[in-house]
């Protein structure tokens, strides 16, 4: 879990497990002995078995590619997420699996089933914390479904 000298890190998908593109690329923390967490979002997956490698990129341009992964996708959202999650107050979460984008809001409530407020999703599913939001445990409720929301403080 040591990172040392990575400048970045290449998401790369491939639909047949042979020719890889680029997803995008994500900041990598440098020079770390902490625990990082990166994450990319796959917007078109195809319809069946999706391939993915991860190619770390050093600030001297060496490269170190890690291991093929599948993962199988049906065509809809295996199940409601938020991501990320644990997050912070102000923070953007991704919604994956909820039609809060018909609905044009999810609705934000309190552990103690307080209704702290209509949040608006955006055309790309996401939705943005009250930048005030104390810290402690949320639903996001929506006619799909219920998503639970950590919020550091």
């Amino acid at each position: 879990e040591i990172e040392t000298d990575a400048d970045y890190f290449e998401v790369m998908h491939s639909p047949d497990g042979r020719d890889f593109t680029s997803l995008g690329r994500v900041t990598a923390a440098g020079n770390t002995v902490l625990r990082s967490e990166y994450s990319q979002v796959h917007d078109d997956p195809v319809t069946g078995t999706n391939y993915y490698r991860l190619e770390q990129v050093d600030f001297d341009g060496s490269r170190n590619v890690f291991d093929v992964r599948s993962v199988q996708w049906g065509g809809v959202p295996a199940a409601l997420a938020a991501y990320p999650n644990p997050a912070g107050p102000g923070d953007r979460i991704r919604l994956t699996g909820m039609d809060g984008r018909k609905a044009g809001a999810v609705q934000l409530i309190s552990s103690s089933g307080r209704m702290v407020g209509a949040i608006p999703v955006s055309e790309s599913g996401e939705v943005q914390l009250p930048g005030d939001l104390a810290g402690g445990l949320y639903l996001l409720r929506s006619a799909s479904g219920t998503l639970r929301v950590m919020v550091r403080d």
